[in-house]
């Protein structure tokens, strides 16, 4: 897992002696930060933007290309060069491409901020959090407005002058038993590594610990595939993959799709010409290389049971064999398990239920039939994750039925096992979310009945047991929601509560304690898709409580914890 962390010290204000004209004085802040991915040191080329807010950044005083308002980021950024993780930079330096001078009235104000965005032309801009308070050295500007005389000696606390400050022989006599070092030329650096080998080799010491908080952020809507819900989305990597769905006009099913790159911000949209046809509730994997997209229905009364693989490097759809697949079906599951497609269960006209379903090759390009021996019974809207040796199917129902048991597929036996315990598992329940944390699966909220649950419990294949999730701190109950492993905890956002909801929860299965996640710059909705970067959720798309189809979404950074580290 990649997580972009980044440490910054003010480091100092170029300013000319104050017995020189106002208008000569430098109005320059001297910054050094760190950037760090995961816990090594970025090196290369790196783009920034800065802007100067006020305390909650919800005002621009000044921002590196002058098109920053209301803190928001600015259009151009600066090239810089980093070097084992270090870079530097003179904001207010015109001589710098798309940096403007920063005004002395900047520092009227009592609570200046420097906000910051990092690109790594990976990961796309990200604002780096929190802002970061400009210190009294900041404030030197306005020694251009001071008066003459102004300064007196009550104006200067005792030992606030000593040699450093002043120069070379301006006051030797008076100095002459002055001992003191002056200000330290040292710095603070934010580091993800508790015991950093590196910065204990540069001299700083660890000593404290600080807690950065998540981050919300828009995506771009500008190339954005129209507004839709109930479509499917991959990760590939570096973009995400959004197609099919429906946009709220009967038989409105779509075969249009979208690849977005947070990297750049852009969008391209997929190949039309040779989509498969459209359809909304079909399900997709990434295979590395290709988006297998199967199954899903034409929102009237036909079933889909074909398929295309969608390649990004050629834009281009190849068609899956016919030979062998399973029967046409919505609210199937499918997982990916390194070299097949497993597609099961889920309903078709009747309605029918399936307890059946069929392993994709694509390197072969053909169907093998899953064993029916020992399976789960036939069920919809169940869950299902891969372990890495194992499909793992639970919960689901038919009709007025719910179920609360599971059970565990093996595709190099083709086998099912007994089902799972139900001990400590949770209640019967369809349309729950399930993650697969690299060791359980935990499964959260679903429907039961008229009833929207907020609780559920975490599975441990290796010792068949099931733990309770704490009902302390989860978010209300609900369903269509969207559920991503977040690298170290699972994220929840979204779905439908009795309306379509704004709020979500993140699961720490480390401290078995739930977060409540900050308000998100979108509108509540359900049946959108998520997908995570190795760094952040993507959201987009999904329907809204009075019939909106949305085409647009957010990115959302967990926190983070870093350590404090100061120059000796």
């Amino acid at each position: 897992m990649k997580k972009l962390l980044w440490a910054a010290l003010i480091a100092a204000i170029c300013l000319v002696p104050l017995s020189t004209l106002r208008a000569q004085v430098p109005q320059l802040l001297n910054f050094q930060g760190r950037i760090t991915v995961g816990t090594t040191n970025f090196d290369g080329a790196g783009q920034f933007k800065f802007a100067l807010v006020n305390g909650n950044g919800s005002v621009t005083y000044w921002s590196n290309d002058g098109s920053s308002t209301a803190g928001s980021e600015p259009s151009t950024s600066v090239a810089l060069t980093v070097t084992r993780g270090l870079y530097s930079v003179v904001l207010g330096e015109t001589a710098i491409p798309h940096m403007t001078a920063i005004a002395p009235s900047v520092f009227n104000n009592g609570d200046v901020r420097l906000r910051i965005w990092f690109n790594d032309g990976v990961n796309g801009s990200q604002l780096l959090a929190p802002d970061q308070r400009i210190a009294a050295v900041g404030y030197a500007m306005m020694a251009a407005n001071v008066p003459d005389g102004a300064i007196t000696t009550p104006k200067i606390a005792t030992g606030a002058v000593t040699s450093t400050q002043l120069a070379s022989g301006a006051a030797a006599n008076n100095l002459a038993s002055d001992n003191q070092s002056g200000v330290s030329t040292g710095g603070i650096v934010l580091s993800s590594d508790p015991a950093s080998a590196s910065l204990l080799a540069a001299g700083y010491s660890k000593f404290t610990d600080a807690l950065l908080g998540e981050a919300w952020s828009a995506i771009p809507t500008t190339g954005a595939p129209e507004g839709r819900s109930y479509h499917t989305a991959v990760w590939t990597g570096t973009e995400m993959i959004v197609w099919g769905g429906y946009d709220g006009t009967v038989p409105k099913v779509l075969n249009t799709g979208g690849r977005f790159n947070p990297a750049t911000g852009a969008w391209t949209a997929t190949n039309f010409a040779s989509a498969p046809i459209a359809r909304w509730q079909s399900t997709a994997v990434w295979t590395g290389s290709e988006m297998i997209v199967w199954g899903g229905d034409d929102s009237v009364s036909v079933h889909y049971n074909n398929g295309s693989r969608y390649r990004p490097a050629t834009d281009t759809w190849v068609i899956v064999s016919p030979v062998g697949t399973p029967a046409g079906r919505t609210d199937h599951s499918a997982v990916w398990t390194g070299t097949e497609m497993i597609v099961w269960g889920g309903v078709t006209n009747g309605p029918s239920y399936f307890n059946n379903g069929g392993r994709y090759n694509p390197s072969t390009d053909m169907w093998v039939a899953t064993s029916t021996t020992n399976a789960p019974s036939a069920r919809y809207q169940h869950v299902a994750v891969w372990t890495g040796t194992e499909m793992i199917v639970w919960g689901g129902g038919t009709g007025s039925t719910y179920f609360t048991d599971g059970f565990r597929y093996n595709p190099s036996t083709n086998t099912w096992s007994s089902a799972i315990s139900t001990t400590n598992a949770p209640t019967a329940r369809r349309d729950a979310r399930a993650v697969w944390t690299g060791t359980e699966m935990i499964v959260w909220g679903g429907y039961n009945a008229g009833v929207y649950l907020g609780d559920g419990a975490r599975y441990n294949p290796s010792t068949d047991t099931w733990t309770p999730l704490p009902s302390s701190g989860a978010p209300p109950g609900r369903a269509d929601s969207i559920a991503v492993w977040a690298g170290d905890r699972m994220f929840i956002w979204g779905g439908y509560g009795g309306t379509r909801l704004s709020t979500g929860g993140a699961y720490v299965p480390a401290t078995n304690s739930w977060t409540t996640t900050a308000a998100a710059p979108i509108q509540g909705r359900g049946d959108n898709t998520a997908i995570w970067t190795g760094k952040q959720v993507i959201l987009w798309g999904g329907d809204g409580s009075t019939g909106e189809f949305f085409a647009d979404g957010a990115r959302w950074t967990p926190p983070q914890t870093y350590y404090l580290y100061q120059r000796n």
